[in-house]
């Protein structure tokens, strides 16, 4: 499959083919350059996430990215003959199959309380640990603000979140809405320092977003987030390029990551991680922390580490 964006420029059709990143603004460092007034030096970006999940992102642009006629918040997946305008512009997003499709040989559900179903080849069963990070109370948040301003401040979060990710040896999966969902493949030689550059991603995480609000005066209540963390085996699709962008995760333990993220609320605290994740470092960095919590799905309590992020500092440094 290969996915385009069609559009006339200056007068004529022209039509860019996308890669795992495109860039879109005013600035010629862009993959694609929009020389519009009206377009921000960075306006918006469209990342591929597995092999055919693209994503429109706003990078906090002045004027907006709007799809299908409504302003661009959160991160939205594309569906071919989507629609973008960026300033003056309107970009038309177009998938075409190639003659080599994946065959479908199993069918199994995306993620916690997703409907939506996807397909994948042969996949491998690979230890992974994943992370999932929401924003807390988005809704009222939402609700608050105007919507450029929201738009602005949601763009750098999702933008922050991942070069944090990134940065740290991990992948985003997915965006779900205002949470974003990233995994690291377990090295079985040395798992305990993946498992630390998840915890290292999830305070930076924090970092980013207190950042965030610093910038941010005129927000009435702080962005806060909560944190989810999980190790286990995963169906893990491999899309082709080896790149861990490029790999699609499945399974209960990603299941139990979304669950463990939506405990943290509940429980009052910033990160829940499971036995499975914390088992691989030194007991004293657990020690004084656990505690075990019902999850729905699951007929045993789940063993977890619950900490705060000043917590969490400390164990990491």
């Amino acid at each position: 499959m290969q996915a385009f964006l069609n559009f006339e420029f200056p007068s004529e059709k022209q039509k860019l083919s996308l890669g795992p990143l495109t860039t879109i603004g005013r600035s010629k460092t862009n993959d694609l350059v929009l020389p519009d007034p009206k377009v921000s030096r960075n306006h918006s970006l469209l990342r591929c996430l597995g092999e055919d999940k693209y994503y429109l992102v706003d990078m906090g642009s002045a004027n907006g990215t709007y799809l299908n006629g409504k302003r661009v918040i959160v991160p939205i997946l594309l569906k071919s003959g989507d629609v973008i305008q960026i300033g003056s512009n309107f970009l038309i997003f177009q998938v075409e199959k190639t003659d080599q499709e994946i065959p479908t040989d199993f069918i199994v559900n995306e993620a916690a309380d997703s409907e939506t179903a996807i397909t994948c080849d042969v996949p491998l069963i690979q230890e992974v640990t994943v992370l999932v990070a929401d924003i807390r109370d988005y809704t009222s948040i939402s609700e608050q603000l105007p919507i450029d301003l929201l738009a602005k401040l949601i763009g750098e979060w999702f933008r922050s979140v991942n070069d944090v990710i990134e940065r740290n040896g991990g992948g985003v999966d997915k965006f779900i809405g205002d949470a974003v969902m990233a995994c690291w493949l377990i090295n079985e030689k040395n798992p305990g320092k993946d498992v630390r550059n998840t915890l290292k991603a999830a305070y930076e995480l924090h970092v980013v977003t207190e950042l965030i609000n610093q910038s941010y005066p005129q927000l009435q209540k702080p962005l806060q987030i909560g944190v989810g963390i999980n190790t286990g085996e995963a169906m893990v699709g491999d899309m082709g390029s080896g790149r861990l962008q490029d790999y699609t995760v499945l399974g209960d333990s990603v299941n139990l990551a979304f669950r463990l993220e939506k405990a943290s609320k509940e429980l009052k605290t910033d990160l829940v991680i499971s036995s499975n994740s914390f088992c691989y470092l030194p007991r004293h960095f657990w020690d004084n922390h656990l505690s075990s919590i019902s999850i729905k799905g699951k007929d045993e309590p789940v063993r977890v580490c619950m900490l705060k992020f000043p917590e969490l500092l400390k164990i990491i440094t």
